[in-house]
């Protein structure tokens, strides 16, 4: 045990106790985890404790702000406003990765993404581990990922090469198996410093609440918190969908049916991936108009939900017209290919469209 593991035990033992953490508290804990000197051991109950007290939304905010601080920082120089769209991951259900081809649907609509992602911690292939696959490179520079942004309208930030302070939580997080703050962290702290708007996929929907209030102080102008009833971290076509919108500094709460702007019910089987193979060809197919009309609807009722916090439309129903287009036309496959030049290998692409029959 180190000496920092014996600074930190006093949170732990806080959070044990089921005491809130103070905005000090959590400085001063963030800042010994960013040392990268604690104990896997230490981090790991640091955050099973904080997990089974129930985080806070303050807790959550001061957690953010502290993250972002020592992030690698992005400020791109657009027309048009800056989004994202994240989920917390840990549905099991398997979908494709939906949040991805949104974002792509979203750009070839005319709105500008600064996608944030991480590799999966529980489902078949995050969005690192789709882009990856078809060819970015997740080595790529601070510059190359700006000068994308500025330039096609579309960017992955990943997460590790841009929070190099929380390095060391990974192991933690693998070492606990199951959901932790950081699955809340990582969807809201997103270093790209004029980011305007974001849709937000919550899984827990004990969580839903907690994340809405959170999101209303952290500098955004539009934020969407969505929860499928499915436990389904985005927007789906199997149910209906809680929908928590920031209004000024309030919320607004609605429930949105699918069937309410035009898109067919779905089940839970037509969307569920077996394989991470089929992820990846369902994810292609998406994003270039050749999957199933199930799996197109969750696509485009998400890239919906982009356009909305974009305020490139006033309501998800609009914004369904443009996604479709925006597949239609093959603007969204044109976002791809102008997102893997800038940032990795097109051959590599296109090998994977060969192997896996995607037609072009």
């Amino acid at each position: 045990m180190t000496c920092q593991d014996i600074e930190f035990r006093p949170f732990i033992k806080k959070l044990i106790s089921r005491e809130d953490l103070t905005k000090e508290d959590i400085e001063k804990s963030v800042d010994l985890i960013s040392k990268g000197q604690l104990s896997v051991a230490s981090i790991a109950a640091f955050l099973v404790a904080l997990t089974m007290k129930r985080e806070t939304p303050n807790e959550i905010q001061y957690l953010i702000r502290s993250v972002r601080e020592r992030a690698v920082h992005l400020t791109p120089k657009h027309n048009s406003p800056i989004v994202d769209i994240c989920g917390t991951g840990g549905d099991s259900i398997n979908t494709p990765n939906i949040s991805t081809a949104a974002a792509l649907v979203a750009s070839g609509s005319g709105v500008c993404v600064a996608k944030h992602g991480n590799r999966s911690m529980s489902g078949l292939c995050g969005s690192a581990d789709f882009l990856e696959y078809i060819g970015f490179d997740l080595a790529s520079s601070s510059s190359a990922i700006l000068s994308s942004i500025e330039k096609t309208g579309i960017g992955f930030i990943y997460a590790p090469m841009f929070h190099p302070s929380m390095g060391a939580v990974s192991a933690a997080r693998k070492a606990i198996g199951a959901r932790t703050v950081f699955n809340i962290i990582g969807p809201l702290s997103n270093p790209c410093t004029n980011l305007a708007g974001q849709v937000i996929g919550v899984t827990d929907p004990s969580l839903f609440e907690t994340i809405s209030k959170a999101s209303l102080n952290l500098g955004l102008r539009n934020v969407m918190v969505v929860h499928a009833h499915e436990n389904i971290d985005e927007l789906s076509n199997t149910g209906p969908n809680d929908v928590s919108i920031k209004v000024g500094d309030q919320l607004k709460r609605i429930q949105l049916d699918p069937r309410d702007v035009n898109i067919e019910s779905a089940t839970i089987d037509t969307i569920k991936m077996k394989t991470k193979e089929q992820s990846i060809k369902t994810t292609l197919e998406c994003i270039y108009g050749h999957a199933e009309r199930d799996l197109l609807g969750i696509v485009e009722l998400n890239a919906a939900a982009v356009l909305v916090v974009a305020d490139r439309v006033h309501d998800i129903g609009d914004g369904i017209e443009l996604a479709r287009k925006s597949i239609i036309e093959g603007k969204a496959r044109s976002k791809l290919y102008q997102l893997i030049e800038y940032c990795g290998q097109i051959r590599r692409l296109k090998e994977v469209e060969d192997d896996l029959g995607i037609r072009n």
